[in-house]
């Protein structure tokens, strides 16, 4: 079973899910709850709760959101599909590359310091990893949707225009286009289908 809980208070949380547990005990006595959740010291504070909740800690498992998603994605989705995704670390000198050849930004020139140029694509490709998790519509829609680039305004075109062109970079080479947003549609799809 899952169960998916929204609290402020960490004590309501942890008393929730004590009750749950003990509402719904595991079959087998081996078996752990699993807790997905990405703060490992909340976790440790479950555990001391639960112990002094119910006299004894239970046997948890904790599981970061994105390595459970991964798990789901694993069963479900094709393993060629979830191999081939663009990577942080090769995006980060596609980055690099696309930005030196194409003069995207006026503050970056072809000569200017190599630091300088690693550093501004390691945080864009640390703002496109978080877009992709948090905003995946977002990066479908620049995919989808360049045409209507004028519609969108300039803080987020310059974005879009660097995401399609790391995308035609891949294509170009026939590289992987999936991320994890991709994926995410692909699950959907396959989800509806299979019902």
């Amino acid at each position: 079973m899952f169960y998916l809980y929204k609290f402020n208070q960490l004590n309501r949380l942890f008393l929730k899910i004590c009750k749950t547990i003990q509402k719904n005990p595991l079959p087998y006595i081996f078996e752990k709850e699993i807790i997905i959740h990405n703060n490992e010291v909340l976790f440790q504070y479950l555990n001391i709760f639960t112990a002094n909740y119910t006299g004894i800690s239970s046997d948890f498992k904790l599981i970061n959101p994105n390595i459970f998603i991964w798990k789901i994605f694993k069963k479900i989705i094709p393993e060629y599909e979830v191999k081939n995704i663009l990577k942080k670390t090769t995006n980060i000198w596609k980055i690099i590359k696309i930005i030196e050849n194409k003069n995207f930004f006026k503050n970056i020139r072809k000569n200017d310091n190599k630091i300088k140029k690693f550093e501004f694509s390691y945080l864009m490709e640390s703002l496109f990893q978080q877009y992709i998790l948090y905003r995946p519509k977002w990066i479908q829609e620049w995919q989808i949707n360049e045409q209507k680039i004028l519609k969108i305004n300039s803080e987020k075109l310059w974005q879009m225009k660097l995401w399609n062109a790391i995308i035609k970079d891949n294509k170009k080479f026939n590289q992987s286009e999936k991320n994890f947003s991709s994926l995410f549609c692909d699950f959907k799809n396959i989800i509806k289908k299979k019902k």
